[in-house]
């Protein structure tokens, strides 16, 4: 598959439909298509197309980390009002399973910083939660993920508590009790 012919199978006006995207993804999972002929569409006019893309991608990425290595740079993309929630929260999440070296942490912390304190709660805690797995790797950022996960606890959504005690346990930091 190429990329026009990718662009085709999403172009479509329901939102709701997983089919296309789980037949690209099947075409990356069996070589029919490469990431390459996928990346050019996490930057689409379209919304619609561009979210298929990041979540075809977040899938793939799921299943094989170490085949997004190569193409890791393509993940950070300006994330701006157009670009629908649920691709914002696959930016987020992709950007968790790629293994950054030093020299990209300025542009990986850019593009995460833009979903940090997005408006859906789910994109905030995803975006949070790669924060402090990179926290793991750049030990400076742990300050400000055990200050984002105490200002959730205390007053984020339920979604963003849950997500935030995975956040302390991996981190070793006291969650409070439920309640």
């Amino acid at each position: 598959m190429t990329t026009p012919e990718i662009r085709e199978i999403f172009d479509l006006p329901d939102r709701k439909s997983i089919a296309p995207n789980l037949q690209v993804l099947d075409g990356l999972l069996g070589g029919a298509c490469k990431l390459i002929d996928l990346s050019p569409l996490f930057r689409d006019g379209n919304p619609l197309i561009q979210l298929r893309a990041l979540d075809v991608a977040e899938r793939f990425s799921r299943e094989n980390p170490a085949a997004i290595q190569d193409f890791r740079q393509e993940f950070l993309i300006e994330i701006d009002e157009e670009m629908l929630w649920e691709g914002r929260l696959s930016v987020t999440r992709i950007l968790a399973l790629a293994d950054w070296d030093d020299s990209e942490k300025e542009g990986v912390l850019k593009c995460l910083r833009q979903t940090l304190d997005d408006p859906q709660p789910f994109v905030s805690a995803w975006s949070l939660d790669t924060l402090s797995i990179l926290s793991l790797k750049w030990p400076e950022l742990r300050e400000e993920v055990v200050e984002r996960v105490l200002r959730f606890f205390e007053s984020g959504t339920a979604a963003q508590k849950a997500r935030c005690r995975h956040i302390a346990k991996r981190i070793g930091l006291q969650a409070p009790p439920r309640g």
